[in-house]
């Protein structure tokens, strides 16, 4: 789930999307769900209620199989792009959206930006031995992220 606002967005196991302001109904968006074969999906909400979607679907395995997708606050696609190269190497497990609408994905040793509209304009790596384990995105464009180290077992935050 994400938030944004006063709004709650999240997906169900059955791969339908929903946003949910406290004192209301939970209201379903009209989002196309996603496909049982969807293994990995993750929800991110940007400050005007915009929502970005990574999925990938690995059966059959192709080489277009990951994807990142905005939708406006009604569910209309704004944005998609394959980012099936560049997350070969990894699965991204964390998101977040920083105040310019910028999104940012991370996974075992590296953080990719993307524009608003879902154009990969940055990539991080982190340093070796350690692995990026969260990720958080303020108004300013900052973008803070834990390192764990692998050697020591130590965690550690930059900005």
């Amino acid at each position: 789930f994400t938030v944004s606002g006063d709004s709650v967005y999240y997906s169900t196991f059955d791969g339908e999307f929903y946003q949910w302001t406290p004192g209301g109904e939970a209201k379903k968006l009209d989002i196309e769900p996603f496909m049982e074969e969807t293994d990995s999906r993750l929800l991110q909400a940007d400050l005007q209620g915009n929502l970005y979607v990574f999925y990938s679907v690995p059966n059959p395995l192709k080489s277009d199989f990951r994807y990142l997708v905005k939708y406006d606050a009604a569910g209309k696609e704004l944005a998609k792009q394959n980012v099936s190269l560049l997350t070969s190497q990894f699965l991204p497990y964390e998101t977040a959206v920083d105040g310019e609408g910028r999104l940012y994905l991370i996974g075992m040793d590296k953080l990719l930006q993307f524009d608003e509209a879902c154009n990969c304009i940055g990539t991080v790596e982190a340093p070796e031995g350690e692995m990026p384990n969260w990720l958080a995105a303020d108004t300013a464009g900052h973008v803070y992220c834990s390192l764990y180290d692998t050697q020591d077992y130590k965690m550690s935050a930059f900005q």
